[in-house]
């Protein structure tokens, strides 16, 4: 772990190290400080070194202007103690050893104080030296005498996080009236995920696997270290954002020494290839995203950059990205889920039972049975009307029950041709959504329906 407020490539000049390519095989470095040294090295190498115009040079797009999104912003008691309140008491205290618990507890009085020196913060810009400093640990995925394959998580001021939401929020009401994400966008959007990604794309993918079709899978290298800060705020800019919410923005990055954020940085294209003309549109669909790349500063990893061929009668066509030749696969790993070219989840399903197979191996004593049991217990108390029976009773209930004879929101099943796309996940889900009680599909809120559903299909898949 290293403690830093610099950026990467001072620490790194300081220190006088130099990025290699692997740790020593026979055993590591003698200790923890020099390893620590060794895998920080490393991060700085890949780090993009422009990422900020030179000192006392402001670009012209962060100038004062006129207008209602430059009014000075407001930050209200009430707002800052509900973040206080929502603290996740189960997270780390960062590096000044501050619990969220105490913040939680402490809400009603430390609301007023910090909501006065966030709104100064916000209102001068000035990020205060404590939120900066941050706690680094190289996590590994993959081989450990890799360097590459460890990633940089940091531990920061709770403080300094719960500002930072502030200026999320704000950002984020600010590119949503004005448009500024398509609807194509799912990570970093409340209420999507991973999981609608996946279920969006997939359903327009089944939908066109009547013809060919071909599915590009793209890796940007480092993405999040090699960000040009200056380019980004080019762009928050032209997007019209407030002088104070840029300024603010751009001196937390001036000597921010993490990733812009944690998230994965794959990105997936596809189309209808079976004519000449589809191809052609998905080349030059790749071709715009490397003149993006390289006029943004960033670079993709073209060996983790693969094309799935879909559908009967595909031509296999072979597409490059700049002046290298994309390979072909038969199965590609999109966000932790197998997708194969039969588009079956054989493959993915296989993985996921061995997994639990070997978790099921580890639970050896009635100990490890019993805390299942509880989780099961809880869970089944959620479904209305079953509150006061006893666990056997609740149990009963849900397997003999009429309970999950259907709803008034039902589905509409269509018919196809082809059974890749009858046994797609969109379809498939119909028949079991059709069976919900009426009180799961009404549940009030999106974690009381998942709650409720993952009762409910107990009996029922």
């Amino acid at each position: 772990m290293v403690r830093s407020t610099a950026t990467p490539h001072s620490l790194l000049q300081h220190s006088g190290m130099h990025s290699s390519t692997a740790l020593e095989a026979d055993g590591g470095y003698p200790g923890p400080i020099e390893y620590a040294w060794h895998t920080f090295a490393f991060f700085a190498s890949v780090f993009n070194s422009q990422t900020s115009y030179p000192q006392g040079i402001q670009p012209p797009e962060l100038e004062d202007r006129d207008g209602e999104q430059n009014k000075p912003p407001i930050i209200q008691e009430e707002a800052v103690n509900d973040l206080l309140c929502h603290l996740d008491t189960h997270k780390s205290m960062g590096p000044h050893g501050i619990h969220p618990r105490v913040l939680r507890e402490l809400a009603e009085e430390l609301a007023k104080p910090l909501s006065i020196i966030y709104q100064q913060s916000w209102l001068t810009g000035e990020v205060p030296d404590d939120w900066r400093v941050a706690n680094v640990t190289p996590i590994y995925k993959g081989w450990k005498e890799d360097p590459g394959n460890y990633r940089p998580v940091s531990l920061t001021s709770v403080l300094g996080k719960i500002m930072e939401q502030i200026i999320l929020s704000a950002l984020n009401r600010h590119v949503q009236a004005n448009q500024g994400i398509r609807p194509s966008q799912h990570g970093f959007m409340k209420g999507r995920s991973c999981l609608t990604n996946l279920i969006s794309f997939y359903d327009k993918v089944t939908h066109l696997v009547d013809k060919a079709v071909d599915v590009i899978y793209l890796d940007f290298s480092k993405a999040f270290d090699t960000v040009s800060h200056s380019i980004l705020l080019e762009k928050l800019a032209v997007h019209g954002l407030g002088r104070h919410t840029l300024h603010w923005v751009k001196n937390w990055l001036d000597a921010e020494p993490r990733e812009l954020c944690k998230f994965a940085d794959d990105t997936k294209l596809c189309g209808s290839v079976d004519l000449l003309e589809g191809r052609k549109a998905l080349q030059r669909d790749l071709d715009r995203l490397g003149r993006w790349a390289e006029a943004s500063c960033m670079r993709f990893n073209k060996a983790k950059c693969k094309v799935l061929h879909l559908g009967h009668s595909n031509p296999m066509q072979r597409y490059r990205l700049g002046a290298e030749w994309l390979e072909s696969c038969l199965a590609e790993k999109d966000l932790g889920v197998l997708v194969d070219s039969q588009l079956n989840m054989s493959q993915q399903c296989a993985q996921v039972a061995k997994k639990a197979n070997s978790i099921l191996a580890c639970i050896g004593n009635s100990k490890d049975i019993e805390v299942l049991e509880r989780v099961q217990r809880r869970a089944t108390k959620l479904v209305k009307g079953l509150e006061q029976k006893s666990y056997e009773e609740r149990l009963r209930e849900e397997v003999t029950s009429d309970r999950t004879r259907g709803n008034g929101l039902k589905l509409r099943q269509e018919r196809f041709r082809l059974d890749i796309r009858k046994n797609s996940f969109t379809e498939t889900v119909v028949k079991h959504w059709n069976r919900l009680p009426r009180m799961v599909v009404e549940s009030p809120s999106l974690e009381e329906l998942k709650k409720c559903v993952d009762v409910a299909l107990q009996d029922m898949v």
